[in-house]
């Protein structure tokens, strides 16, 4: 388990896109909107977050400001990734 305490802030240093699985198992081709429309910006590089409980984060700043991964990802699974960066206390 993490030993990051509550009120950690992390910034997002890549960005993760998340591809709905319905769209690939559908179809073998896709059309670009079909394409953009089955891709989820799920991180989105420079956001802030901060550690609000176990393996649960906010987002404070950016493009999913006042969102939390609640059922959208796994932060541990991201931090250990190295998708974030601890920025503070």
């Amino acid at each position: 388990m993490m030993n990051l305490e509550i009120g950690t802030k992390l910034k997002v240093i890549k960005d993760i896109y998340y591809i709905i699985e319905d769209s690939i198992e559908e179809c073998s081709y896709l059309t670009k909107e079909e394409l953009f429309e089955s891709v989820s910006h799920l991180l989105v590089k420079d956001d802030v977050w901060v550690v609000i409980e176990d393996n649960m984060v906010e987002c404070i700043e950016g493009s999913w400001k006042d969102e939390y991964n609640d059922g959208w990802f796994d932060f541990e699974d991201m931090y250990n990734k190295g998708v974030f960066e601890v920025i503070g206390e």
